[in-house]
Formats: structure tokens, C-alpha cells, sequence
């Protein structure tokens, strides 16, 4: 007897504890969710934004300089190699500006998937509504990364072109500090 009455509270147990198929898989997704979320965050990240300030504050101070010491009588390669110079701040300045935005709304993205999972283990929603608000994670998410990947491709470039235009943009100043043509 007391064989069956110990087989008895095992099986119940396991029908008690056991979770709906819809709190596991959701569990699943919003796992997988927050791992390309957190690997997308490490991306944006790895931008050195203290690297990314100096340089956009050095990047002004040669504007300063060649607006000091410019007189609108040089040739057409200085006029590009300036024009070019000139669209580094378009890469750089959108960083500046919401770098700490982007990087809020990583953590606000991932601490609602962290809401989500819990309200899925206490069984607080519905299959229908875990549905929909991983629905409008994932798209919420997608944005996110889609907008911070274009952001650091973007300042990625910046940094590229002001490293391989200042030397001549150097060169430039010098020419017109000391009043050559």
C-alpha cells in the first residue's frame, strides 16, 4: 500500500510541476532573444566612446583652425580634401549625440524580456499573450539592433576617414598658416 500511495504522490507532483508546453518554448524564445540582444549590445560596445569624443573634439579643432587661417584662393584638390573632412562630423555626431540612448534602451529591451520570462514562470499571461508581446519584443529589438549596427558602421567610418584624411588636412594648415597658395 504505502508502495502505491508513494507512486501515487510522485505522479502528482510531476503533473503539478510540470510547465504548459507554451510557458517552455516561450522561455526558449525569450532566451534566444536575450542572447542576440546581449551579443548586439557587446557590439555597440565595443566602441570606444571616450576615443570617439576626443576625436570629434580634435576634429573640430582643425575646423577652428582652417576657418582662422582659410582664404578662399586654393585650389580645387584643397577644396575637396576639405569638402571631404567637412562630412566626417556627419559620422561622428549622431554617436556623440545618442550613443547613451542606444545604450538604454539595450538594458530597458533587456529588462523586459527579463519581465517577460518571469511573468511566463508564474503563469501571469496567456499563450496568446506571450505571443504577442514577444512579437513586439522581437520588432522592438530588431529596430534597436538595426539602428545601433548602422550607428557604430557609421562612426566606424568616420574614424577611418579622419584618420586617412588628417595628415593631409594637416598639411593643409600648415599651407595656409603661413599664407602659401
Amino acid at each position: 500500500m504505502m508502495k502505491y500511495l508513494f507512486l501515487i504522490i510522485v505522479f502528482v507532483l510531476t503533473i503539478i510541476s510540470c510547465k504548459p508546453t507554451y510557458v517552455r518554448k516561450g522561455i526558449k524564445q525569450i532566451n534566444l532573444e536575450k542572447e542576440q540582444l546581449i551579443e548586439n549590445y557587446n557590439y555597440f560596445q565595443n566602441i570606444d566612446s571616450i576615443q570617439i569624443q576626443k576625436l570629434y573634439e580634435a576634429y573640430f579643432d582643425k575646423i577652428d583652425t582652417i576657418n582662422t587661417y582659410f582664404k578662399d584662393q586654393y585650389s580645387d584638390g584643397a577644396w575637396k580634401i576639405m569638402t571631404d573632412f567637412g562630412q566626417i562630423k556627419g559620422s561622428l555626431k549622431p554617436y556623440i549625440k545618442n550613443a547613451h540612448k542606444i545604450h538604454g534602451e539595450y538594458l530597458y529591451s533587456l529588462q523586459q524580456l527579463v519581465d517577460l520570462e518571469r511573468d511566463l514562470k508564474e503563469k501571469l499571461i496567456t499563450k496568446e499573450q506571450v505571443e504577442i508581446y514577444l512579437m513586439s519584443e522581437k520588432n522592438a529589438n530588431k529596430q534597436l539592433i538595426d539602428k545601433s549596427k548602422l550607428m557604430v558602421d557609421n562612426v566606424s567610418r568616420g574614424v577611418v576617414n579622419y584618420h586617412n584624411l588628417t595628415p593631409r588636412i594637416d598639411s593643409l594648415i600648415i599651407v595656409f598658416k603661413s599664407g602659401l597658395r
